[in-house]
């Protein structure tokens, strides 16, 4: 009861810190879905409708990874899209594309071994962007923290469509399974993990290479959860986030919290 009591009270100071900042940098505030949650985007004018966080091992997905020139969706580029396609859980398919930039930063380019040169002649993001979403289809997609893939390439397919197109795949992020069943690691960073599983690392920070590294784990998680659990639907269950309720009595003009 104490320990759900001191997660309420952290809750409601993040909250107002949250609130004070956000208006103090006069963001962009909106309520969404039926539960009043609040969405903080400095970037848009809407939150992005992306698809939804899946806890599932299906056997038809396709893998993703991009390489790009920095951190930030809005103010930096994608230099590269990988992508795999699996079918009962078999290769079937692969797409991979430089993307042509401007200028990529010397400290990306020792990061990825993507030089300037390199993207001088390839595809430009309207081409690569369209080619990449006829590809993926309505597949669901894979990654390694995933979620910043799927921001990149939202952005660009956004832009790029005048805001016709929108990557509304529902996804897996690998990552995330990872943390779940690997509890003991130092850092979850993708080369991590593949060294506790003796996977060997070839042309790391590449697209495509990513996308076999990010299956390779999968792959080797889903066994572990197999053999330590005994079944997808058991490790989920154990793993899915409980919802706290909470309950607020004015009386006598003071306040009763109930936590449920």
């Amino acid at each position: 009861m104490l320990i759900a009591f001191m997660i309420f009270i952290f809750i409601i100071v993040i909250a107002s810190f949250l609130y004070s900042f956000t208006f103090s940098k006069k963001s962009n505030v909106e309520k969404v879905n039926s539960n009043d949650q609040i969405e903080i985007t400095f970037e848009y004018d809407k939150p992005r409708e992306t698809g939804k966080l899946l806890r599932d091992f299906p056997a038809n997905y396709t893998i993703i990874d991009i390489e790009t020139t920095g951190l930030k969706p809005r103010e930096d580029k994608i230099i590269e899209i990988g992508a795999i396609k699996y079918r009962d859980n078999k290769e079937t398919d692969s797409f991979s594309t430089l993307v042509k930039v401007d200028h990529i930063p010397s400290f990306i380019s020792s990061y990825t071994n993507i030089t300037n040169k390199m993207v001088k002649n390839a595809p430009t993001i309207n081409e690569a962007i369209k080619q990449f979403y006829d590809f993926i289809g309505d597949d669901i997609l894979v990654g390694y923290n995933v979620s910043f893939d799927i921001k990149f390439l939202y952005d660009a397919l956004y832009e790029v469509s005048n805001e016709e197109l929108l990557l509304k795949n529902d996804f897996i992020d690998v990552m995330y399974i990872a943390k779940r069943v690997l509890k003991d690691l130092e850092n979850y960073k993708q080369a991590t993990v593949a060294s506790y599983y003796n996977i060997s690392i070839d042309n790391l920070h590449r697209a495509i290479d990513d996308c076999k590294l990010c299956s390779a784990i999968y792959g080797c998680l889903q066994k572990d959860i197999l053999e330590k659990w005994g079944g997808f639907n058991k490790f989920y269950k154990k793993y899915t986030p409980k919802k706290i309720k909470l309950k607020i009595t004015k009386m006598n003009n003071s306040f009763d919290l109930h936590i449920d």
